[in-house]
């Protein structure tokens, strides 16, 4: 039984099937989901180039599924080739969050406070450009001048593309791109749920694209809003890379940081001839906020994320936090307990702050100013005693708290010996 499956990462469902609000089925009844996309984009500026792989996880919720299809645009005719598995495995290697000693640092956070044919004709308004079979995948790349000559040359291949009349298409039609369609059948051995061999694409444009925007649409043509697109976005290149305005408020970066020469990911993409910049960023879309496709632009003031490395700014920050941490959170826990009992976490890191300096200034009055700073300076190393405690996977951290702590109560037992002395010379 043959079953197609279009693939919404700029995919969508083609060869005598249907699709509906990025559910993928089949004439079979077959119905197949794509669970989550990944995209590596490395952007070549001195070429002009991009090299793109895609790599998909897909579930079968009924019945069984051994095949596979999809269409993706391009602004020019790609280089189709088969992309490694152990691109993405070191791309999410490398990519793993590394907490920095500020990072580690951070006092905790209470409630309240992601054989080829090129160049043929076929039919009327529609081109092929390429035929060739990659793998497992059979693709075949087109241009058309119009909608409808797309519509017929479809039909004349048994291709059934349900949005053909959508303005997207147009749109892709009227800037003069390329698509390419990609089918794949007997996978192997059936299952609910797997990933396919991820493919690479590399192509000249004027501007690093993930052409993303087909993906919001239905076979009608139309926005689905219900529709969710899941996706993992690595962009790599010699330049620090972020995605444009739009998508940069609806993704999260999860990581930023270097790429030495002899990397996995550099030397597959790059060359390993010099050292690159890789950002990881992911969300998932609604289909209502895709208004166009994903361009991505430099960005040279995107900060290192979860590569380990310090700033000048937060070591001052880390230097603040050992220094003044024991105070701070000591006050972690009244702040909690306020914030929930008055449901309002700004009262909660208020009210500790203003009794503390109003029993600083009652100490003075009653007392004396030095008896206020002997008091807070107590109350600072049962702190610091207890963030010790807190650090205690960081040895480090743990003694610089160590230190704290006996820097204070080695002062209070200096100052007593040596009042002892003066009072035994009297």
């Amino acid at each position: 039984m043959k079953i197609w499956m279009g693939i919404f990462i700029s995919f969508f469902i083609w060869a005598n099937q249907a699709v509906a609000c990025g559910v993928l089925v089949s004439d079979s009844e077959t119905n197949v989901r794509s669970e989550h996309m990944l995209a590596a984009l490395y952007w070549d500026q001195s070429n002009r180039s991009e090299i793109l792989a895609v790599k998909m996880s897909y579930q079968v919720n009924e019945g069984k599924v051994n095949s596979f299809g999809w269409v993706m645009p391009f602004p020019s005719p790609p280089k189709i080739e088969e992309a490694s598995w152990a691109l993405f495995e070191s791309l999410g290697r490398v990519t793993e969050y590394k907490k920095n000693l500020k990072e580690k640092a951070s006092l905790p956070r209470f409630p309240g406070t992601t054989g080829n044919k090129e160049g043929s004709p076929a039919g009327s308004g529609v081109s092929v450009i390429q035929e060739k079979q990659v793998g497992i995948y059979r693709t075949v790349t087109i241009q058309a001048k119009d909608t409808q000559s797309l519509k017929v040359w479809a039909k004349e291949n048994k291709f059934t593309l349900p949005w053909v009349d959508s303005l997207v298409i147009e749109n892709y039609i009227q800037k003069g791109w390329y698509f390419v369609l990609m089918d794949v059948e007997n996978v192997g051995e059936q299952k609910e749920e797997g990933e396919i061999k991820p493919v690479e694409f590399t192509f000249k444009t004027e501007k690093p694209v993930y052409p993303i925007q087909i993906a919001a649409f239905n076979r009608e043509g139309g926005l689905s809003p219900q529709k969710t697109i899941p996706l993992t976005l690595y962009l790599i290149g010699k330049e620090r890379l972020a995605p444009d305005s739009t998508f940069r408020t609806l993704l999260t970066q999860r990581y930023g940081g270097e790429l030495i020469k002899q990397e996995t990911v550099n030397r597959t993409l790059a060359g390993g001839k010099s050292d690159i910049y890789v950002s990881k960023w992911d969300g998932i879309l609604q289909a209502d906020q895709i208004q166009d496709d994903l361009m991505v632009v430099e960005d040279s003031n995107l900060k290192d994320v979860g590569s380990g490395k310090m700033t000048v700014m937060d070591y001052l920050s880390l230097l603040g936090t050992l220094l003044f941490g024991g105070t701070m959170f000591l006050f972690l826990i009244p702040q909690f307990m306020l914030a929930a009992l008055f449901e309002n976490p700004w009262l909660g890191k208020l009210l500790p702050v203003m009794i503390s300096l109003l029993g600083f200034i009652w100490i003075t009055a009653k007392f004396s100013f030095i008896r206020a700073v002997q008091t807070f300076l107590v109350l600072h190393a049962v702190g610091a005693f207890l963030l010790m405690l807190y650090y205690k996977d960081e040895s480090l951290l743990m003694i610089s708290q160590f230190v704290i702590v006996g820097g204070i109560f080695g002062g209070f037992i200096f100052e007593w010996y040596r009042r002892g002395n003066l009072n035994n010379g009297k």
